[in-house]
């Protein structure tokens, strides 16, 4: 039996974790693997269709699998029909948070789907396919999936949580990779104690479990050998074991002879000095931490404790190794206005991380936010993504004036050349922002950035008013302009470009 499975990435260069537990889980199976041939296959979402289906075709599978995400829900279900098309007698399984806590709607609303993984899919994915080997003999025992059976849809019981991680076996080491100039994903850990009603991340799982040590240990020694771009430790929140967090970074500091830099998402107020200074030695350089909200109503409906003295002094100790701090908010909450939103973004803003991320709130299937929209007044997106359109707290008009702000957040946000004149003018980025948007007055061009010469034409005039209006010399900040324009001033720029800008513009 020939089996597909297949990644359609939003970004190529990450590696496709789930579909490598599922192959690795395949062929660990002594039964299975003399009776399967499985294959990973990685698309974009930007890859025309009939390149996509030529590949597919190619291959020619009995068993598609897909991995779904809020990304690539919409380019899945797409292809979905022409796959069919081809080939009618394919298996076509989709699995992924996307999927799994609207299993029953998708295959009323989708003819093409025939099998929903819900949750953890290795253990699953392997009775199904040792199922579906012979013609589906048993399916209807298997706990955690909806599939469709004689014109009927039937939904499975919940399958139980994989208690041992160890039992899975390592993406890495049971899979032949090239894995040069990939950013690698890799677990330490599932689950999260934190439960946000906004968050699917713990996938309505109950309780929190951790690969051993030993198999962390294992899997970095491998990775640390290869020439890779970097390592995504995809953890809920990496350090909320403060001691294992601090075992692991001081493993990677002995092991991490290239230098590989990692990337992961911790809790802010569980930093202290000896975790600030391990992730640097480590190369744990950019680290995502979700705030979501400053306001106390807010953070109470979501579930969400918040020591802002604690959160404040752990960004600083963040700071103080220069680490690359990207601290997230997110527009739309239960109980949100446009007024607590500008209070969260000064506070974070003042606070100076390196990055500052804003998106809009999105009701994501399978989260209590999702469950309890309508009693919490909240009005979103029919379709992926989902995005928040208003609530009874925050209406459509003040979320399209936060869209204005976002947008205008992403276009000088982190660039130097913002910075450096704000400084010059003695004014704060959120006093830009505002004054850029007044300046603006053109909707088109705060809400919609498909105009790129339109907009950097328009951000080039406002400077010039900028500075006239605060006895700035222009010229000197034209000629840093012509400079980015040249390195293309709209896309933004790593930690190490920035190091180079610095040196090259302003003498450091």
């Amino acid at each position: 039996m020939k089996i597909l499975l297949i990644a359609v990435n939003m970004k190529e260069f990450y590696t496709p974790l789930a579909l490598l537990y599922l192959k690795a889980v395949l062929l660990k199976d002594r039964y299975l693997r003399k009776k399967v041939k499985v294959e990973i296959k990685e698309f974009s979402i930007y890859n025309t269709d009939d390149f996509i289906l030529h590949e597919i075709q190619k291959y020619n599978p009995q068993i598609i699998g897909f991995s779904c995400y809020v990304w690539n829900i919409n380019r899945i279900l797409t292809l979905l029909y022409d796959i069919k098309k081809i080939n009618r007698n394919v298996k076509v399984i989709m699995g992924g948070p996307q999927v799994s806590p609207i299993s029953k709607i998708l295959l009323k609303q989708n003819n093409q789907i025939d099998i929903i993984v819900k949750g953890e899919g290795e253990v699953i994915f392997l009775k199904l396919i040792k199922s579906l080997l012979h013609s589906g003999k048993g399916i209807n025992k298997i706990s955690g999936i909806a599939y469709r059976h004689n014109g009927r849809i039937i939904d499975n019981p919940e399958g139980e949580i994989i208690a041992d991680l160890d039992s899975i076996p390592s993406p890495y080491l049971s899979n032949a990779l090239n894995l040069s100039d990939k950013e690698v994903c890799l677990e330490t850990q599932r689950g999260c104690i934190f439960k946000c009603n906004f968050c699917y991340y713990n996938k309505g799982l109950d309780r929190l479990r951790f690969f051993s040590i030993e198999r962390v240990k294992e899997d970095l020694s491998f990775l640390l050998r290869q020439k890779l771009r970097s390592i995504y430790l995809m953890d809920p929140v990496f350090n909320v074991n403060v001691d294992r967090a601090k075992e692991i970074c001081k493993f990677i500091i002995k092991k991490n002879k290239n230098s590989v830099m990692f990337h992961t998402e911790i809790r802010a107020e569980l930093v202290d000095e000896e975790m600030a200074e391990l992730f640097d030695k480590a190369n744990i350089k950019y680290l995502e931490i979700g705030l979501q909200s400053s306001k106390d109503e807010t953070l109470r409906l979501i579930n969400r404790k918040l020591n802002i003295k604690n959160f404040v002094n752990g960004i600083n100790l963040l700071k103080k190794y220069d680490l690359l701090t990207e601290i997230q908010l997110i527009v739309g909450l239960p109980g949100d206005t446009l007024r607590s939103f500008k209070k969260s973004l000064k506070f974070v803003l003042d606070i100076e991380p390196k990055v500052v991320r804003v998106a809009r709130l999105q009701v994501l299937p399978g989260t209590k936010i999702w469950c309890n929209a309508k009693k919490l007044g909240i009005i979103y997106e029919e379709n992926p993504p989902y995005y928040f359109l208003k609530s009874s707290s925050f209406s459509f008009e003040d979320a399209i004036k936060t869209q204005k702000i976002i947008n205008s957040l992403e276009l000088f946000g982190d660039r130097l050349i913002i910075k450096y004149l704000c400084k010059e003018g003695e004014i704060k980025l959120l006093d830009f922002i505002n004054l850029w948007i007044q300046w603006c007055s053109d909707d088109s061009l705060l809400l919609n950035y498909t105009d790129t010469n339109t907009l950097i034409s328009k951000v080039q005039k406002f400077i010039k008013y900028f500075c006239r209006k605060n006895n700035i010399d222009f010229n000197f900040y034209n000629i840093l302009l012509q400079k980015e324009k040249g390195a293309n001033f709209w896309i933004r720029k790593g930690k190490e470009q920035w190091e180079l800008l610095e040196k090259s513009y302003y003498g450091k």
